[in-house]
């Protein structure tokens, strides 16, 4: 069962990891105030409503335990959360760059890809 919590809009970038590790993330352009207009009741926007601070790992907890689940497997069910699909936009490295070794890679808020980035990387396969 594949499901997306919000509707596919023309900016649909919802990142809670980054919105609570990163003050940066909340505070840039495309942070606090679209996430207060896109995703008024998510846990996101309830964090930085409450917080200011990175890592609140206690606030985001009570946060995550205010919703209810609105989609229950079956006892014989299991549910999987996996992540695919990131994609590099306009890399300045070719994908057998990529494939070959790790590359450290923080692709910019906006799309302006970031060379020699801290936060994401790419593994080999």
């Amino acid at each position: 069962m594949l499901f997306q919590n919000y509707p596919n809009i023309v900016y649909n970038h919802y990142r809670l990891g980054d919105v609570v590790k990163d003050k940066s993330h909340r505070n840039c352009i495309e942070g606090r105030e679209l996430y207060y207009k896109l995703y008024p009741n998510s846990i996101a926007t309830k964090y930085m409503k409450s917080t200011d601070e990175n890592k609140n790992y206690k606030l985001l907890t009570s946060i995550v335990k205010e919703y209810k689940p609105t989609l229950k497997p079956n006892e014989n069910e299991l549910v999987i959360h996996i992540r695919v699909g990131d994609i590099i936009e306009d890399p300045p490295f070719s994908i057998n760059h990529f494939l070959e070794k790790e590359v450290l890679w923080g692709g910019g808020l906006g799309g302006n890809a970031q060379p020699g980035g801290k936060d994401n990387y790419v593994k080999p396969l």
